[in-house]
């Protein structure tokens, strides 16, 4: 069980530790899908994922979380993720007044079989085949690829947390409308 462990520290200094120029790579037009209440949008309809339906999942996980951590999910998905999202896990450990171990998994399964799932905290990830720097949120992350689990993922820090997309069946240019369509899940009122 070694190797998962390995992968997970050089995915971690993959993150943090790359000080070369860092690339914001562009992803061409596709068909979308707000990553939303599931429903397909009309033929030449406009969707702002801000302003779509925030699944129950989200919800569900951002009242958990303490209101200071950022929960992001995706404003688009390719259309054959129609499924509603599945909350694989929540946690939130006291470590101290001042310092929450926080996190969470949300999955998407398509009409196709494929994958992808959305993490704040450690994941399980083979060693990386290929890694490219790229620009998530404003802050620099990995764009990875690799034999094993996952074919595809993006990792990153933000406010000093780990953040990471996992996917299989998703292609590179998915992947990227995907890391350009993060939202913030906002807190209740």
């Amino acid at each position: 069980m070694k190797r998962p462990t390995i992968a997970l520290a050089l995915l971690g200094s993959l993150c943090m530790g790359y000080a070369g120029p860092v690339t914001t790579l562009a992803a061409p037009a596709m068909p979308h899908q707000p990553a939303g209440d599931g429903r397909r949008p009309r033929a030449g309809q406009q969707v702002d994922a801000r302003r779509s339906a925030i699944p129950a999942a989200w919800t569900y996980v951002r009242s958990r979380l303490p209101r200071a951590v950022a929960v992001l999910r995706p404003g688009w998905l390719p259309v054959r993720f129609r499924a509603a999202p599945l909350v694989i896990g929540v946690h939130v450990e006291r470590l101290s007044d001042a310092s929450h171990h926080t996190g969470y998994t949300v999955g998407y399964r398509s009409v196709n079989g494929d994958v992808a799932q959305f993490a704040l905290g450690a994941v399980n990830a083979g060693p990386p085949d290929t890694a490219t720097p790229i620009r998530v949120r404003g802050v620099q992350g990995t764009l990875v690829t690799s034999s094993l689990w996952p074919p595809v993922g993006v990792y990153w820090r933000e406010h000093g947390q780990f953040y990471a997309i996992q996917a299989h069946g998703v292609t590179h240019a998915e992947m990227l409308h995907i890391v350009a369509g993060l939202a913030p899940v906002p807190p209740a009122p």
